[in-house]
């Protein structure tokens, strides 16, 4: 039976590993094993979530207990599993307007009649009140055809990088500190921090990293810089971490990158994507990487 004072799912699954991982540490006192079934006779629920939280915990035992130099990777691999098990991998932010799912790609339309078509596990929230049109971007990217309208710009924000146009077509892609801003069509002035406002014109690309511009690029190539849009990912020297958060939006799992001296490896390629595990498979060929495949739907990079 279901106690109506339970809390949500998510809580009481964190509650569970908090009680699991205090319980195995090794300092565990009398009271707090008393605490524990105390807490886990509360419902049938809090001892449901408390077993699953420990079978996920003896799941990577294997990897908590390997030798002292791989000690790093493969706990991070352990909290990796922990993380997936309870569904707590990072997901495209609450409270917003539009959203996609992992693979899903969706067209939106605004109130005003711009278009937003938002790549996978990607999210917006919009505030059309007053003389502004502002689009935050909270999570991937989105290609934005804007509706001409100059009495109202059109701005999208995003990890303190603002795009602003009147009428024009730009994409904007967050994934880590960085951003990007790539115009098509028109032009768009882009502001960041303390820096003048930098305006892009059609085939020039904007890249940010922590609000600092990092590179101006001239002549991009649009097809393959969008190539999501027609059933592809392009890569031309792009560091692995770009690649592995692309990956992660579009197939379903997740890989991670346990050693952070990997994550600007450059990466050449283009990938269909419903055939990305053909792409992991090449990643682990031609990279000087390792790779742990813990279930089907995980994978570690080291």
């Amino acid at each position: 039976m279901t106690n109506s004072d339970d809390p949500p799912a998510e809580a009481l699954d964190l509650a569970a590993t908090e009680w699991v991982v205090r319980l195995t540490s090794g300092d565990a006192t009398v009271a707090d094993r008393a605490a524990a079934r105390a807490w886990i006779a509360q419902s049938a629920q809090h001892r449901a979530a408390f077993e699953h939280a420990r079978g996920l915990w003896q799941l990577s035992g294997a990897l908590r207990s390997a030798p002292p130099r791989r000690q790093p990777i493969y706990r991070a691999a352990a909290i990796v599993i922990l993380a997936t098990g309870l569904g707590f991998m990072p997901q495209p932010h609450r409270g917003t307007d539009y959203r996609t799912d992992t693979a899903e790609v969706r067209e939106v339309v605004l109130e005003d009649s711009s278009t937003v078509l938002l790549d996978a596990a990607s999210a917006v929230r919009s505030d059309f009140s007053g003389d502004q049109r502002r689009v935050d971007l909270l999570e991937g990217e989105a290609l934005f055809d804007v509706r001409h309208d100059p009495r109202r710009p059109f701005s999208v924000h995003g990890l303190g990088v603002s795009a602003t146009a009147v009428g024009t077509r730009y994409s904007v892609r967050r994934y880590g500190t960085r951003a990007d801003v790539l115009v098509l069509a028109g032009s768009v002035a882009v502001a960041a921090g303390q820096m003048p406002p930098l305006l892009l014109r059609r085939g020039q690309r904007a890249r940010f990293d922590a609000g600092l511009l990092m590179a101006l690029e001239n002549d991009v190539d649009v097809a393959e810089a969008l190539a999501w849009r027609d059933g592809r990912l392009v890569f031309e020297m792009a560091p692995l971490a770009e690649v592995v958060a692309a990956l992660n939006r579009h197939r379903p799992g997740h890989i991670t990158i346990a050693n952070s001296a990997l994550e600007q490896l450059p990466v050449n390629g283009m990938f269909q994507l419903d055939q990305l595990n053909e792409a992991v498979i090449s990643l682990e060929q031609a990279l000087p990487l390792r790779s742990l495949h813990l279930t089907d739907y995980l994978l570690v990079l080291y």
